[in-house]
């Protein structure tokens, strides 16, 4: 029992000590980045559970000093105990009223745009669903569905069973926005803007992400970071009007080469050296970033408008001038990003269209390959040795833009 004692003494002390650090600490960590609420202080405090490397280190210590001691001794069998069993308490405990913690401090309550999405999306899912149920029972030949038990059909699949009329566009009755004591037109007004340009946001960079994996940009340049990098600055300011584009230029502008060490590292061995380049760019390579970086702005963000349009109906979840506001930031942002761009050597412009083009066209030709070997047109050995010259090709490309060699934009030059 007095080993038992010990255990939830223990406990508890750890609960304290990591309390007592970090509310010493809390006012370091209000000056850099975000501000750090008070719940989010609670919940960080009691999330701190305990597990394999205290563990570990109680075996350890367990079979050292039974090595070294010339009598038996329970010292190790009683940090094995008390270490294991504080990670017991702390998972049986912590882990059990986590839930019911971040449900009293406010952090699952969903907001009354959060609500209008996520009723917006599962009407739109659900249309999706029963408009391909019709095309299937009527107009497919796949032997598997044809003559399937519609009523069976809806009473598997929950939301067929709805008495929703098919034929109803998609448009969900938005909460009430009229003021009320607790929030004001103003303040609702601003937390629809906000969300609206969170959305906007979380478009841009599942755009950037296609493009990253479509070849457009190279995965391992910086131009990838600073785009990815720009959307999560956006997200974090997401109350404030849309920045992207004002992050990334500045981002641009501290990776302009120096000419003389640009110079220096462009001599063997330094030029064999990426991060080197990385560092230090010279004026092609930094150019190339620049036009890469341009080009992909421009391009998602008008990607992003037309995807927002089709899926949001003005008014359906935000606000026809919500909308509209944030559609005329991007716009904005666009033009900035065009005018950086015809600031630009119309040749500099040409080479980085020709890498993104020759980049895609790689990747769909390797993924055609990948098809066929699948389908079990092509076999094993074959399709290796052309995915082995895909891969080359599509390394230069990519070592073109991370900064490596540069065949190709000194080739183009030349001509």
């Amino acid at each position: 029992w007095a080993d038992l004692g010990w255990l939830f003494a223990v406990y508890g002390a750890v609960m304290v000590i990591r309390g007592v650090v970090f509310i010493f600490f809390w006012p370091s960590l209000n000056c850099v980045g975000n501000t750090v609420k008070w719940q989010e202080v609670v919940v960080m405090i009691w999330s701190g559970l305990r597990g394999a490397v205290g563990l570990t280190l109680a075996i350890v210590a367990d079979c050292n000093m039974a090595r070294v001691s010339e009598h038996e001794t329970t010292e190790g069998s009683q940090i094995m105990f008390l270490v294991g069993g504080t990670a017991m308490l702390t998972i049986i405990i912590n882990a059990t009223l986590a839930g019911p913690l971040l449900r009293c401090l406010g952090f699952t309550d969903a907001t009354e745009i959060e609500q209008e999405i996520v009723a917006h999306t599962a009407a739109d899912a659900d249309a999706k669903v029963r408009s391909h149920l019709d095309e299937l029972l009527s107009r497919s030949e796949d032997i598997r569905f044809k003559g399937a038990n519609s009523e069976l059909v809806r009473q598997l699949v929950p939301i067929l069973s709805s008495h929703a009329d098919e034929n109803d566009d998609i448009h969900v009755k938005p909460l009430s926005r009229v003021a009320t004591e607790e929030i004001t037109a103003q303040e609702f007004h601003d937390s629809e803007l906000k969300a609206c340009r969170e959305m906007f946001v979380r478009v841009v960079r599942h755009k950037y992400w296609q493009d990253i994996e479509g070849g457009i940009i190279p995965r391992s340049a910086r131009v990838a970071r600073n785009l990815l990098s720009s959307t999560d600055a956006a997200l974090e300011n997401a109350h404030v009007e849309l920045g992207d584009w004002e992050m990334i230029e500045e981002s641009l502008l501290e990776q302009r080469h120096v000419p003389f060490l640009a110079c220096l590292f462009s001599c063997w061995p330094l030029s064999e050296v990426a991060l080197i380049h990385e560092l230090c760019p010279s004026r092609h390579r930094s150019t190339l970033w620049e036009a890469y970086t341009a080009l992909s702005f421009v391009e998602t963000h008008r990607a992003a408008r037309e995807e927002l349009f089709v899926h949001l109906k003005p008014g359906n979840i935000f606000s026809k001038d919500v909308q509209a506001s944030v559609l005329q930031e991007s716009e904005e942002q666009c033009r900035f990003a065009t005018d950086f761009l015809l600031r630009m050597p119309s040749e500099d412009v040409q080479v980085a269209r020709s890498h993104m083009l020759a980049g895609r066209l790689l990747v769909v030709q390797s993924e055609r390959i990948n098809h066929l070997k699948e389908g079990g047109i092509l076999d094993e050995k074959g399709a290796a040795k052309l995915l082995g010259r895909l891969q080359d090709a599509r390394r230069d490309v990519a070592r073109t833009a991370t900064g490596i060699t540069m065949p190709m934009m000194i080739k183009t030059n030349r001509l």
